[in-house]
């Protein structure tokens, strides 16, 4: 069983959709099988049976519930401008809210019709063609079935007015085209004319959106008058209509105004004494006087008088939404359906023809309107939309039930009711019911209407209708067909084709997203691929195995095959976006996608591989709201419009840079008088400063056009266009006549010939229907309706040329380091690409060369609050074109960093923090604070807590580390990955983020995984450690932010995530940094002032090894170098690893002492550190020293290993020379030197190879008992020197860095900065493409003034071009940056 998508819509016309579809062929899956014993033939099967089994637990299992029918209500309300809410979330008075006419619609098509249709010469004509689909039906909201002749019936839908058969159900052709209807509420018929024929419309169950009233049909359907009575009396939205038997001209209609009789035929109509809204109806068969009718949250009323006169019979015992249903056989036997407040369905009864009501209870209590399908006591549900109700004609005491699914209740009494379930979706409903029974299992879920066919024998039909079409039994529910052949009633949101083929793919409200075979008709069969609700869709232009689609809220699934299978697109905003997906892509730009979501706007240029996605410039935190539009230029991708209001100076947003950035392009006159959502985009084919906005707010503007990118909009649709005055959603501009625009309303096309001057109703074949949007694709017209399927047309074929070049960048201010970041993404072939900056002033160019494809990332430094301006420029054999200009005024800020961090979380440190759904308090179950999600946390959240000051990466590796313990209990992924996890992270410039421990969940300790299957809470007893070496992800010096980040996704979640005792680097004490570093030299010996020291690199290695068994506590076991070689050599630290199962191991170290000479074999013993190892892992130790003793504490067996080495050591006052690599026991791995200087020098340390190529290792300061290492792996390694001034008498306040000088300069500089505390510092000098180009200081200095020359040379000893340099500064107490001026 696979769980449906639960969510609902409201028809683009007002009315309330409910995802769900059928396919013929699904798969049916048992979760009550293991996932160990699961196979799948392919990846995307396993996807399916992943997505399938998270729905079943969130859904099946009741754990949580999908997105219900009343957020695409709220938008239907929010886009007419009928929100109870302003745009920035106030709620508004009821006297704010517009009185909208609510038979406007029907008004303006008349109007329309009277105006003219559009028969131009200048307007292109077509010969339209219907391409269903055949095998699926959309929403179908009543019946009437023709008492003379059992063959006939007529179906109400909603989207696509009524429909006819004239062969019991087998097929079906459409009888209201001509008129927009959209929906056929309610259908009633007398037996006295089968001619005769009444339609409410109007959906009332969707928070009571108008229809256009009653209409009339007295020729069998074949034309209709709408009965203009039904407006007079406010009657826009009709539930049910009841004909007399004997008198066509009798009639009762229930509405949402109350119910009203005619006894003319609907010439006029009379109130009578119920005016609420109405939801049930129903009158004897047998005396058509006898009359019920069921009121909302009222209770149910009987009239004796055809209607005339009512009396209230139920009491206060019915409420909520009602509707009824009449024996046949027994009219004195009534049944009543309520959905009750708490979502549940209670049924009451009466057989006294409706004097007295009876509630009836159940043993066995089954809720038809709940998701859960065990329905004990379930709730929720779609009640107050999902609800019909009828009785078997021959069996007073059987009733069917429409609800989600439909069931079948038994009720022999006046208190109770049995009921069971009688048919499924095969996808997620079971194969029996609760009693054992067999039941079908291909019946489309959300239930609307019901009907029943007497065929005069003892035999009998019944007839269901929903969200899936027309279902009918015949054989006593032992099984159930789908009657859809013909009934074109489905709601495409978005079609698309083939680039190269006549195939078809497109998104519908209710039944997912379909596609089509190869040259489809009204007769063809579609398929299924992707479930929920179907929305924008993509099949690339260049490429047909590509294929987008999705549901509601941005989750999307693309093909790779042709639309074989799909596989989920997951990206930041995915599950985030607004109910209805928006998807763009270009006709001129490979692999160029753009949506909203998140509050963003998120750019692909890869087909979905990867997203960048930002708030739109002057929105704020919360960005686009959700009702957000966004379409690619179809003249220049490089533009990309969107919007989602033009209200509060909000109007037009613009993309100049595809899609890099987007700022507020329009805040004019109309972002304050419209007040109105956007619902639609359309861009011109020749003009690419040109772009249509579409709105549905009467009495306002419904097509804003600008011509200048967005600066000034015009009104097309004003007083004296004919326009009318209706929901419109999209605009196409025809590319062979860019005078002529079509624009798709909720009552049809209209097209102007005029360049928008004026327009008509186009009546060149498309229904009075609501079109929802317009393509053209190559060689056809593409046409999605919101009732009657896809219509195509072919054209004069239309080629846009693609774009040459595709770049773009991205430019942002970085404040917390004063620099602006840009990220250049190249997508197409180029000869250079060029960046023109001006920043502080200073104009400047920097040729970048030839770019390859994909993403270059730039910083450039600024020092003052002047504006920036920044171009990029690519070149390619045909010209330069030019990709976007930047301009941004800066803000200098102090930049803070800090060396460490520790907080138990006992005082209040959400100052310290930037909490996005984190908080920093106690929780139950734990003794003290801590940082902490929610509990439980929900689904489809990213929870982030970043540390605000970023921190400084210490130099010493044991410092390097962050410390905390934790308890994650989150939901765990299966063998394929993970679902919900946790994760650590760091980012350099606060924007990139970095995994610095790899993701986990609740299968990291058993414990977790056991309060997780358990549905246990957290508590102190879960607390596991954990530590993070900073040195195995960056380096030393390095800044880096860090945060703690929760993902959990769209389903099933569980208690969440807390730490406590945390610690990022240990704050060790300065004078014992570096205890363990020295290199001993004999003699401590001195530079002389022209020499260098060198350092062969001959590897020769001594190693003992042993096995020690220690069976004694405190045994220790001393390891020494076997003998001693005389001469220049020394010995080097060496690296130690030591594994312990929980073994405590005390480190103590024989220092070598230097003599002069051969290094003295006297010892002395000094304690270096105590750790506790955990079992399976291993830590490392640096040993200076000759010998090495451990001690053990316990009485674990152990074996330890014990290397020396060595190295030749050279004092040259000459020249230097080469000393080749040392024969014999060569040693192959990296060396590291360790270096300690007793004088005040500045040493630069380089290392050559073979091939002659020098490279410095790390330049140095060096101060008495200051050390430093580098790794070794060239021929050789020399170290030259500098001199240093220093003030050692002064220690600075504060650390700060000086403007060099002279300043400009050539060739020499000085820069002074002073340090107010020792730390690891770093002092580095970048040119203006942000590239760093030397290293002036890296290493550990103690609190005190400096003064370093620059000789303008790089790293490489190279001298550096003239132009500006920045020089920046990098402590735990800072990042600070200079500008200075190289002249030549």
């Amino acid at each position: 069983m696979k769980k449906r998508y639960t969510s609902i819509l409201v028809c683009i016309f007002s009315l309330s959709f409910i995802l769900f579809q059928n396919t013929e062929d699904e798969i049916t899956y048992d979760f009550t099988r293991p996932d160990s014993k699961m196979v799948f033939k392919t990846e995307a099967e396993r996807q399916a049976w992943r997505i399938a089994k998270k729905r079943h637990e969130k859904l099946v299992l009741g754990k949580t519930k999908e997105p219900g029918a009343d957020g695409y209500v709220k938008y239907e309300k929010d886009i007419r401008g009928l929100s109870e809410f302003n745009f920035d979330g106030t709620k508004r008075h009821p006297s704010e809210i517009p009185k909208v006419d609510p038979f406007l619609r029907i008004k303006e098509y008349k109007k329309a019709v009277k105006n003219g249709f559009s028969r131009s010469k200048t307007a292109t004509s077509f010969t339209w063609k219907n391409l269903g689909p055949h095998n699926y039906g959309g929403r179908t909201m009543s019946f009437a079935i023709d008492p003379n002749n059992t063959s006939i019936w007529y179906a109400g839908t909603s989207g696509g007015g009524v429909y006819k058969t004239t062969d019991a159900g087998s097929n079906w052709n459409a009888i209201t085209l001509d008129l927009p209807l959209q929906n056929g509420m309610s259908l009633g018929m007398s037996k006295s004319s089968s001619d005769v024929i009444y339609l409410g419309t109007g959906d009332a169950y969707a928070n009571d959106v108008s229809g256009s009233g009653v209409f009339k049909s007295v020729d069998a359907g074949a034309t209709w008058t709408h009965l203009t009575a039904s407006e007079a009396i406010n009657a826009h939205s009709v539930t049910w209509i009841g004909v007399s038997p004997t008198n066509t001209d009798s009639l009762t209609i229930a509405t949402t105004s109350g119910v009203f009789y005619s006894t003319d035929g609907g010439t006029s109509f009379n109130a009578t004494n119920i005016s609420g809204k109405t939801t049930g109806f129903v009158a004897n068969g047998n005396n058509y006087n006898i009359q019920h009718a069921a009121v909302n949250n009222d209770g149910v009323y009987k009239s004796t008088d055809a209607g005339k006169t009512w009396t209230k019979k139920s009491g206060s015992s019915i409420s909520g939404r009602i509707t009824l249903a009449i024996s046949k056989s027994n009219p004195d036997v009534v049944y009543a359906v309520e959905n009750s407040n708490g979502g549940r369905s209670n049924f009451h009864k009466t057989v006294d023809g409706g004097e007295s009501w009876h509630a009836l209870t159940q043993s066995n209590p089954v809720n038809i309107y709940s998701y859960d399908y065990s329905r004990a006591n379930g709730s929720g549900g779609q009640g107050w939309y999902d609800q019909s109700l009828i009785v078997h004609p021959a069996n007073p005491d059987t009733i069917f039930a429409g609800g989600i699914d439909i069931y079948r209740g038994i009720s022999t009494n006046t208190s109770s009711i049995e009921l069971e379930l009688d048919a499924v979706d095969n996808r997620w409903g079971p194969a029996t019911n609760h009693k054992g029974r067999s039941i079908a299992q291909n019946v489309h879920p959300d239930q609307h209407s019901a009907a029943y066919v007497d065929h005069g024998n003892g035999s009998y039909t019944f007839i269901f209708g929903g969200d899936g079409g027309i279902y009918v039994t015949s054989d006593n529910s032992k099984s159930y067909q789908r009657k859809v052949a013909g009934l074109h009633n489905t709601l495409f949101y978005d079609a698309i084709k083939h680039p190269n083929q006549d195939q078809y793919f497109g998104g519908l409200q209710d039944n997912g997203t379909m596609i089509s075979g190869l040259d489809p008709n009204s007769e063809s069969f579609w398929t299924e691929p992707i479930s929920g609700d179907g929305f924008d869709v993509v099949w690339d232009y260049f490429n047909g195995d590509r294929l987008i689609g999705g549901w509601y809220n941005q989750n999307l699934m693309l093909s790779t095959n042709g639309g074989t299978s799909f596989s989920y697109v997951n990206f930041e905003g995915a599950g985030k976006g607004p109910f209805r997906n928006v998807i763009a892509s270009s006709q001129k730009a490979r692999d160029l996608l753009a949506l909203p979501s998140n509050g963003r706007i998120y750019v692909s240029y890869d087909f979905t591989s990867n997203w960048t996605g930002a708030v739109p410039e002057g929105r704020g935190n919360n960005g686009l709201s959700s009702r957000g539009v966004v379409r690619i230029s179809e003249s220049n991708p490089n533009i990309i419009w969107a919007g989602d209001w033009f209200a509060n100076s909000d109007g037009a947003l613009l993309s100049t840079d595809m899609g890099a950035s987007f700022k507020n392009a329009y805040s004019g006159p109309f972002t304050s008088s419209m007040g109105a959502y956007v619902t639609g985009i359309g861009t011109h084919p020749t003009e690419d400063s040109t772009a249509f906005y579409t709105f549905s707010v009467s009495g306002k503007p419904h097509i804003l056009r600008t011509k200048d990118l967005g600066q000034t909009f015009e009104d097309i649709t004003g007083t004296g266009s004919n326009f009318p005055d209706v929901a419109t959603y999209c605009v196409k501009v025809m590319p062979h006549n860019t005078n002529e625009i079509w624009a798709g309303t909720e009552i049809g096309l209209f097209i102007s010939t005029d360049n928008g001057a004026t327009w008509s109703y186009a009546n060149n074949g498309i229904p009075a229907v609501v079109i929802r949007n317009i393509r053209i694709v190559k060689d056809e017209i593409i046409v999605a309706t919101f009732g009657h399927g896809i219509y195509v047309a072919d054209i004069t074929p239309y080629n846009p040329e693609e774009q040459e070049i595709r770049s773009a960048y991205l430019a942002e201010e970085n404040g917390y380091f004063n620099q602006i970041d840009i990220e250049l993404s190249t997508r197409s072939s180029n000869d250079s690409t060029v960046v023109h900056t001006t920043i502080d002033g200073v104009t400047s160019k920097h040729n970048l060369g030839q770019l390859e494809l994909g993403s270059k990332k730039l910083s450039y430094p600024y020092t003052t609050n002047q504006l920036i301006k920044i171009d990029v420029e690519v070149f390619k054999p045909s010209g330069k074109y030019l990709i976007g200009e930047k301009q941004i005024t800066p803000t200098v800020k102090e930049v803070k960093t800090q060396a460490h961090y520790a907080t138990n979380f006992d005082t209040d440190v959400s100052a310290d923090f930037t909490l996005d759904g984190f908080n920093t308090h106690s929780v139950s179950g734990f003794s003290s604070n801590g940082l902490t999600t929610p509990h439980p946390y929900a689904d489809k959240t990213v929870y982030t807590a970043q540390l605000k000051t970023p921190i400084v990466v210490a130099e010493n590796a044991n410092d390097a580390v962050i410390t905390f313990k934790e308890v994650a209990i989150v939901e765990p992924g299966d063998s394929q990955g993970f679902w919900d996890y946790s994760v650590v992270e760091y980012s350099k410039d606060g924007k990139e983020w970095k995994e610095l421990v790899d993701i986990y969940d609740a299968r990291a300790h058993t414990d977790w995984l056991a309060a997780y299957n358990n549905k246990t809470n957290g508590s102190e007893s879960l607390f596991k450690p954990r530590s993070i070496s900073l040195h195995s992800k960056v380096s030393a010096g390095d800044v880096i932010f860090i945060r703690f980040r929760m993902l959990a996704d769209a389903s099933v979640n569980s208690w969440g995530w807390h730490i406590d005792d945390l610690s990022v680097q240990k704050d060790t004490p300065k004078d014992e940094t570096h205890a363990n570093l020295s290199y001993r030299f004999a003699q401590n010996p001195t530079f002389p002032k022209n020499g260098l020291l060198f350092v062969d690199t001959d590897r020769k290695l001594s190693t003992i090894s042993g096995s020690y068994t220690s069976n004694k506590v405190n045994k220790s076991a001393t390891f020494a170098k076997s003998s001693i070689v005389s001469g220049t050599e020394s010995y080097l630290n060496h690296d130690l690893t030591i594994s312990s199962n929980d073994t405590t191991i005390f480190y103590f170290e024989t220092v070598a002492i230097s003599d002069g000479g051969t290094p003295n074999t006297t010892s002395k013993k000094d304690t270096l550190e105590v750790i506790s190892y955990i079992s399976n892992q291993s830590s490392s130790k640096t040993l200076a020293g000759k010998d090495l003793q451990l001690t053990l504490p316990q009485t674990d067996d152990a074996v330890f290993f014990i290397a020396n080495t060595y190295r030749k050591v050279f004092q040259e006052s000459n020249v230097i020379r080469s000393i080749q690599l040392g024969s014999g026991n060569a040693f192959s791995s990296d060396m590291e030197l360790s270096l300690t200087n007793n004088n005040k020098e500045y040493i630069y340390a380089y290392e050559k190879d073979k091939d002659g190529n020098i490279k410095e290792l790390s330049p140095i300061i060096t101060d008495k008992g200051v050390s430093v290492r580098s790794k070794i792996s060239g021929e050789y390694f020399f170290v030259e020197k500098q001199e240093i001034n220093q003030n050692a008498q002064h220690i600075p306040r504060t650390t700060e860095l000086f403007q060099n000088y002279p300043n400009p300069f050539n060739p020499i500089t000085t820069i002074r900065f002073d340090l107010k505390s020792s730390s690891f510092v770093q002092l580095e000098i970048y040119n203006l493409l942000g590239q760093k180009v030397k290293t002036l200081v890296r290493g550990s200095l103690q609190a005190k003034s400096y003064e370093m020359r620059w000789a303008g040379k790089n790293d490489y000893g190279q001298q550096v071009a003239s132009g500006i340099y920045f020089y920046k500064l990098i402590t735990p107490n800072g990042v600070f940056t200079k500008k200075m001026v190289l002249l030549k």
